[in-house]
C-alpha cells in the first residue's frame, strides 16, 4: 500500500491526514507518479533504538500483530513522505503542534524537465500545495535541507536505513518541511477539503 493513514484520526491527525491525502493526491498528478511510485506515510513516531533515534510507524493487523516498521529507503519507489509532530502546547481549548514533513526524492524520476538539478522546484511544488490548501490549520514555518539538519531528530536513521548509503546528491534530494498544527481535541473526523 503506497498511502499509510489511521482509520480514525483525532486530534493533531486529523491535520496531517488532510494535508497528507491532499499532497498525495496532487503530487501524483504534478510529478506524473502511479501510486506505486509514492509511499507516503502519515504521522510516524521517534523511537529509540541502540544506533539511536529512527522514525518509524505504527502498524496493527500484520502477522505479529501489532509492531513498529522503521522507515528505510526504498530505492524502488520515486517519493517517500512523513510526517513528525513530537510536542504540543494548549491554550484555553486550541492545541498547537510542532512538526514537520520529510520528503525522500528521486527527482530525476519526476517528470521534470529542467536541464539542473530540480531540487528547489520540488521544494515549491510541495509548499504551493500546503500553502493553497491552508485554511490556517497548519502554517508552514520553515524548510531544511541538507541530510543532517532533515533528520537532526533521528540520529540513529542513516545507521538504521536498511544497509542504503544516501547522500542528499544528485538525482536524490532530502528536504523538509517545518510547520504548525492549530487543532482542537474534539475533533473526531477528518474535515472537509478541496
Amino acid at each position: 500500500m503506497p498511502k499509510y493513514t489511521k482509520v480514525k484520526p483525532v486530534g493533531v491527525d486529523i491535520v496531517v491526514q488532510k494535508y497528507q491525502e491532499k499532497l498525495w493526491r496532487q503530487l501524483l498528478l504534478l510529478w506524473n507518479l502511479v501510486e506505486a511510485d509514492y509511499i507516503s506515510y502519515g504521522r510516524c513516531y521517534r523511537n529509540q533504538r541502540p544506533s539511536g533515534y529512527v522514525p518509524e510507524m505504527f502498524q496493527t493487523g500484520t502477522t505479529l500483530g501489532t509492531e513498529y516498521k522503521e522507515l528505510f529507503l526504498d530505492d524502488k519507489v520515486k517519493v517517500t513522505s512523513f510526517f513528525g509532530c513530537e510536542t504540543e502546547n494548549v491554550t484555553d481549548t486550541i492545541f498547537t503542534s510542532q512538526g514537520h514533513l520529510i520528503f525522500i526524492v528521486d527527482l530525476t524520476k519526476l517528470g521534470k524537465t529542467a536541464q539542473h538539478r530540480p531540487d528547489e522546484e520540488v521544494r515549491q511544488d510541495v509548499y504551493n500545495i500546503l500553502a493553497a490548501s491552508s485554511n490556517r490549520d497548519l502554517q508552514v514555518t520553515g524548510i531544511i535541507t541538507g541530510i543532517d539538519k532533515v533528520f537532526s531528530e533521528y540520529t540513529g536513521w542513516k545507521a538504521t536505513a536498511g544497509g542504503v548509503n544516501y547522500t542528499d546528491m544528485h538525482p536524490k534530494h532530502c528536504f523538509r518541511i517545518n510547520f504548525t498544527a492549530t487543532f482542537t481535541p474534539n475533533n473526531s473526523c477528518l474535515p472537509v477539503f478541496n
